[in-house]
């Protein structure tokens, strides 16, 4: 199984024995290439496919990591060429976040103290309004996580609709308890 890849214009690509190494205009990416598969670039195309010297187990098990590989591929370029960010809607009366001068991101969210988190290599924050929140990154897998962090400080319940949400989610809301 082979799978192809055009480069964007305004992305480099260089590759090594085990890694694959993607610099655009301000970002530099390094992916690690699993035993197994092999890499190649020409003409403005990167070629994934499986190794031919292997038995069928193995060559059966290599396949979904080639899928993963790919996708991962395919994300790190795109995140590269445009970048990824993630909006958080912060919904309850006193929810408010800011960001320091230190480049961390200070959270009030309904406990006795603020949370603190720090940004780390490739993933920025930016708060748009006191209670919107914009993660931004060039790599999806450390901004979807970190969003899903910090969405675990006060995760979103049923029955008033407040937490931590992301943008276009709907809560389904539950019915309280009745008197009578």
């Amino acid at each position: 199984m082979i799978k192809f890849f055009t480069i964007p214009e305004s992305i480099s690509v260089s590759l090594e024995k085990y890694a694959v190494f993607l610099k655009g205009n301000s970002n530099q990416l390094i992916m690690e290439i699993p035993e197994g598969i092999s890499v190649t670039c020409d003409n403005g195309r990167i070629l994934v496919s499986i190794e031919q010297d292997l038995k069928g187990s193995t060559k059966k098990r290599l396949g979904g990591l080639l899928g993963t590989f790919c996708s991962n591929l395919k994300n790190n370029m795109k995140g590269i060429h445009t970048g990824f960010n993630k909006q958080l809607n912060l919904v309850g009366v006193g929810y408010r976040a800011e960001k320091t001068k230190e480049g961390q991101l200070s959270l009030k969210v309904g406990y006795s103290h603020p949370i603190t988190i720090k940004e780390e290599n490739g993933v920025s924050f930016e708060v748009t309004k006191a209670n919107v929140i914009q993660i931004n990154g060039n790599n999806l897998q450390r901004v979807t996580q970190k969003a899903a962090d910090i969405r675990k400080f006060r995760p979103p319940e049923p029955y008033k609709g407040k937490g931590i949400l992301f943008k276009k989610e709907r809560i389904l809301r539950k019915e309280g308890k009745k008197v009578g």
